[in-house]
């Protein structure tokens, strides 16, 4: 499942994966106790409800099933250096940003318990390119040495900036 049109139409078209659908949770009426994982990367903090979203995934796992999510931390340390100009505050389509204490208890009130919290891999490949463009909005000078990167549009970069949370989840 993927919620964002353009990004469901890249997978098909483009990864050539043709079953991923449009959808979320809510629309997709996943069968009760079906699944051993569910995963949301880069998800929860789109959703304008994430309780009603968290609790339809907890109905879809098994009782031995487990929750995978990714979402950035807003008490990062990178996020506090970075004030208003962290990458992640992007208003009109991230409606929530999370801490570690808020998403363990949205995890809680939801009907999960957290396994295992980390931000050691919560990092993204990203393009040259990409790195470049995210570098250019902390400041003027940083978008004009990081220009050359441009030149690169293909291959990737690890980047991990420990300002994204991994949670494994099961249900309470």
């Amino acid at each position: 499942l993927e919620i964002s049109a353009s990004m469901c139409e890249h997978a098909r078209t483009t990864l050539g994966l043709p079953d991923v659908r449009r959808g979320d949770l809510l629309s997709a009426r996943l069968a009760d106790g079906a699944y051993d994982v569910l995963t949301l990367w880069d998800v929860i903090e789109h959703l304008e409800d994430p309780p009603a979203h968290l609790r339809a995934a907890r109905a879809a796992l098994r009782d031995d099933g487990l929750l995978v999510l990714e979402t950035q931390d807003v008490s990062s340390a990178f996020a506090r250096l970075m004030g208003r100009r962290w990458q992640h505050y992007k208003h009109e389509e991230h409606l929530y940003h999370f801490d570690p204490a808020s998403l363990e208890r949205l995890l809680r009130d939801t009907g999960f318990r957290s396994v295992r919290s980390t931000r050691r891999f919560s990092g993204k490949y990203v393009s040259p390119a990409f790195l470049a463009e995210r570098v250019g909005r902390v400041h003027p000078l940083l978008s004009t040495l990081a220009a050359p990167l441009r030149l690169f549009p293909g291959g990737s970069l690890y980047v991990n900036l420990r300002d994204e949370l991994i949670v494994v989840a099961a249900r309470a």
